[in-house]
């Protein structure tokens, strides 16, 4: 069904290449059309009005939102012309009609010009007259700092959205060989360093950090320049929450504490991980959770068939489920959703999720977290993170699973708390099970990730909106750090990167001290740390470590082929040792019988009977 607006598009062609034809033939001949060539180009614009129709319907000209085009839609009127230029000319040719072909090329530079010009011009009735521009005065004199793609982009879509009364005043970019250019028309007038001066001269309200892939360094600079200033400071979205690379308006947000700790974006293969997971089937356990949402996110940009979320909370599955399938049906994506409510610790429930679907890639990322509510229920720990492993990953051995990843931590390494220590023994059941099947086994360890349920910040920035204290542990305490975003794509990368065995390693960076982080976010929160808010050291809790390690000092790593992903010595324990680890555990969890102590020891004792296996050789085996 043809609407109004795609009539009005179609016969302004059809008139267009009437009046081409005949102001052609006028100006080659001097004035001197005769009525026979008239009827002669008549009769060939007839012919052609089909052929020219099906053209521009098969290259989307009636069906393009023209008050939004772009240089792109402008090429696809060109592709177009040209093709009606050579039917024109097979027409003229068949037919014998008496039209030269010089007579020919200036129809199709009229006929070009003519639709050009007829369809920008509901760019121009949009722009000038449908929407009006607000008055200068109102609007928030405005700079944009970077004049990359995002930038540019960004630039593109805020024209277009002049109500949001944002008043471009032009780029800042470091880069010198941008300085006066143009891009979208305005200027790169300078440098990030130029901006104290440029924002007193033109009278700057509000900077915009375009930069996606800045490190923190950058991010921290530009937020101290803005403080400095008085200055509105927000940020388009990370590269990887950009779907489809769409630098949208509606994703501007204000500069966060992530921001301030990103590193330069990490080169990662994504060839590799599109051949791994595209076209499959892939399950997340612990959707609902910040690791595993978020895994499942970046899943839909690999095209995987069919993704399964699954989670024992129904509130949390229903939010993911919600989220990832308005992400489908903006981006037409094909990928199929199933949210599902069940407990890895049921055995049964999880048998008839794998006979169902068959999961081809398993990411294993439910798990209890919280260190000193573990040190509080043991056997929650036992039981949901040990023997909830087990079942997850023991029926992707007998489904035949292509690869599973376990999410894994830092406090696993020499633990001193339950949570670590159920963490290690998780990774000794994924090591065992590689040697017994096709399937590849994989641990990811990393520290913590900002943004993540329970983590610090919130903590923090709750007790500021409350005016104080805010509450750290201890002054010496350090911990690693990593976006959310940043972490999981090392996680995919690792997932199709291992061959089976290994335990990778995220480069978190150097370590973040908590009292450095919270007089920060008291800082971003307008405040002065000790003197407006205070900051009460409260001591360290039951299995908190002062210092985290990624590793055991026996340990060491190597390189894997990509940056800031690593791969560690490990001990792979005997299947009888790791069994009877298991058996014990069994009866002491069921009779309620464990100090956290002994849980501690029994898993290590384990795991310090293992033989250690040398990274070289995993990594020989990818090569």
């Amino acid at each position: 069904m043809i609407d109004k607006k795609q009539w009005t598009l179609l016969l302004g062609d059809v008139f267009f290449l009437f009046l081409s034809g005949i102001l052609a033939l006028f100006l080659r001949l001097d004035g001197s059309l005769t009525w026979q060539t008239a009827r002669a180009w008549t009769n060939t614009a007839l012919i052609a009005t089909l052929p020219m129709v099906l053209i521009n319907r098969s290259l989307g000209l009636y069906s393009r939102l023209w008050a939004y085009a772009t240089l792109s839609d402008m090429l696809k009127v060109i592709q177009s012309v040209s093709a009606l230029g050579l039917v024109l000319y097979l027409i003229i040719k068949i037919g014998s009609f008496n039209i030269s072909l010089g007579a020919l090329v200036l129809v199709w530079g009229i006929l070009l010009c003519s639709i050009s010009a007829f369809r920008l011009s509901f760019k121009i009735i949009h722009d000038r007259i449908l929407v009006p521009m607000p008055k200068s005065d109102d609007m928030e004199r405005t700079l944009v700092i970077g004049a990359g793609l995002a930038g540019q982009m960004l630039v593109k879509e805020l024209k277009r959205h002049p109500e949001l009364n944002r008043l471009i005043v032009g780029f800042l970019d470091d880069d010198v060989e941008k300085h006066k250019m143009y891009f979208h028309g305005f200027e790169v007038i300078g440098s990030i360093k130029d901006l104290p001066e440029i924002a007193a001269e033109e009278n700057i309200s509000c900077i915009i950090l375009a930069i996606p892939s800045a490190p923190g360094e950058v991010n921290k600079r530009v937020q101290k320049m803005a403080q400095d200033l008085n200055l509105k400071i927000q940020t388009v979205p990370a590269l990887y929450d950009l779907v489809g690379q769409k630098a949208l308006i509606s994703d501007l947000r204000s500069i966060r504490l992530e921001d301030l700790l990103k590193r330069k974006p990490v080169r990662l293969d994504h060839a590799e991980m599109f051949q791994v997971y595209q076209g499959k089937v892939a399950l997340v356990t612990g959707a609902g959770g910040s690791i595993g949402a978020e895994i499942s996110r970046q899943l839909l940009n690999y095209e995987v068939s069919t993704l399964i979320l699954l989670g024992r909370g129904e509130n949390s599955i229903y939010e993911i489920n919600r989220e990832l399938r308005e992400i489908v049906k903006k981006y037409k994506n094909q990928v199929v959703i199933k949210p599902v409510i069940c407990d890895i610790r049921d055995r049964q429930g999880l048998e008839k999720l794998f006979q169902s679907y068959r999961p081809q890639i398993v990411f294993h990322a439910a798990a209890h977290k919280h260190v000193p509510l573990m040190e509080m229920y043991p056997i929650e720990a036992i039981n949901n993170n040990i023997f909830g492993t087990r079942n997850v990953a023991e029926l992707a051995l007998q489904y035949g699973v292509e690869r599973f990843v376990q999410i894994s931590t830092d406090k696993a390494v020499r633990p001193t708390s339950v949570m670590g220590a159920s963490k290690r023994a998780a990774e000794l059941i994924v090591d065992c099970l590689d040697q017994e099947g096709k399937t590849k086994f994989v641990s990811v360890r990393f520290g913590n990730v900002l943004g993540s349920r329970g983590s610090v910040v919130p903590v923090f920035l709750k007790q500021i909106s409350e005016g104080g204290p805010v509450t750290v542990t201890d002054e010496r305490m350090t911990r690693y750090f990593m976006v959310i975003p940043e972490a999981v794509e090392l996680v995919l990368q690792a997932g199709s990167l291992g061959q089976g065995g290994e335990v990778f390693v995220l480069d978190m960076g150097e370590p973040v001290k908590i009292v450095d982080m919270a007089r920060d976010l008291i800082r971003f929160s307008g405040f002065e740390p000790d003197k407006d808010i205070e900051i009460v050291f409260t001591g360290i809790r039951p299995g908190e470590k002062l210092y985290e390690e990624l590793l055991t000092a026996e340990e060491g790593t190597i390189a894997s082929r990509y940056e800031k992903l690593f791969i560690a010595r490990k001990r792979v324990v005997k299947k009888e040792d790791l069994i009877a680890l298991l058996d014990e555990l069994e009866v002491r969890s069921s009779n309620n019988n464990i100090k956290n102590e002994e849980l501690i020891q029994l898993i290590m004792a384990t795991a310090e009977k293992g033989s250690v296996i040398s990274p070289e050789t995993l990594v020989s085996n990818e090569s």
